[in-house]
């Protein structure tokens, strides 16, 4: 404050000054006296204070991430200096993650204001056909080792001729080779994943091997005389197996030819007493496949 009209000034407190510096709302008053005639005058200021406090806002007030829409850029307002905290004092605030983020306004009075967004996002989805499997072909394969997240639905496709059937868009699907399929020895089995909006789809791929069931046969029905009854059994045919064992409903035996495709079979006295025997060829399958059997 400056008072003015010449003699000597007095402001209270000793200041007798022609200027005094205030920082409280008041009024204040400075008396000036004539130092010929002694007359004094008065004047005042009256001075108030603006302590509505400041504001704080952002823009947008919430926002989601997405596979497209990488970055978000915040706007604060209300004035005054902005704190983003970690070192950013500008009005905006360029994010990339999801998160709560707050800005906080400090006036020229040291008073605060806060504000703050949300901002989430929406993920693309992942998926995993599994890991390559094998199946027998006389069987369906079911794909038990598949996932997916962040997504809306499943899809299954085949590089094969084969069929998911009504399994197509379950996330376990189930797959039966066609005999193309088989005859080819393996398929591609693709799993699609969609995302939520605005993501896209990705893509997981398996591979398939189908093995070839056994085949089997004991031969045709044969005769032998009981005087000289050991039996070669030089008929019997396997294919797409491991290994063969035969068996008897009777009581003779196949000596050590046992486990091999043309056994010998040597009658028992019963075997003769009843007349005639069944004799069973086993052809056990490449795992994952079973075993077929021919009598």
């Amino acid at each position: 404050l400056t008072a003015s009209g010449g003699g000597n000034y007095n402001w209270g407190g000793g200041n007798t000054t022609t200027t005094k510096a205030v920082s409280l709302p008041g009024t204040y008053t400075v008396t000036v006296t004539d130092a010929v005639t002694g007359c004094t005058a008065t004047a005042a200021s009256v001075i108030s204070q603006n302590i509505i406090p400041p504001t704080a806002a952002v823009a947008p007030t919430s926002g989601t991430l997405t596979c497209t829409t990488t970055s978000i850029t915040l706007t604060a307002s209300g004035g005054g200096i902005y704190n983003w905290g970690g070192g950013n004092t500008t009005a905006t605030n360029s994010v990339i993650i999801p998160n709560t983020y707050t800005v906080t306004v400090t006036d020229n009075c040291g008073t605060i204001a806060t504000g703050s967004v949300v901002c989430n996002v929406t993920p693309m989805p992942t998926a995993n056909a599994g890991g390559n499997a094998s199946t027998c072909s006389n069987t369906s394969y079911t794909l038990s080792g598949s996932s997916t997240t962040n997504n809306s639905s499943v899809s299954w496709s085949t590089n094969g001729t084969g069929s998911f059937g009504a399994t197509v868009n379950t996330l376990h699907a189930t797959y039966t080779p066609s005999a193309l399929d088989i005859s080819n020895g393996s398929v591609l089995l693709t799993l699609t994943a969609f995302g939520n909006s605005p993501c896209g789809s990705v893509q997981s791929s398996m591979t398939l091997t189908i093995i070839p069931f056994p085949t089997v046969s004991a031969g045709a029905n044969a005769s032998v005389c009981a005087f000289t009854p050991v039996y070669t059994l030089s008929g019997s045919s396997v294919s797409n197996n491991s290994s063969v064992s035969w068996s008897t409903n009777g009581t003779g035996s196949f000596g050590g030819t046992g486990n091999t495709l043309h056994a010998t079979y040597t009658p028992s006295a019963l075997d003769i007493s009843n007349g005639s025997v069944l004799l069973t060829l086993t052809a056990f399958g490449n795992s994952p496949c079973g075993s077929a059997q021919s009598s």
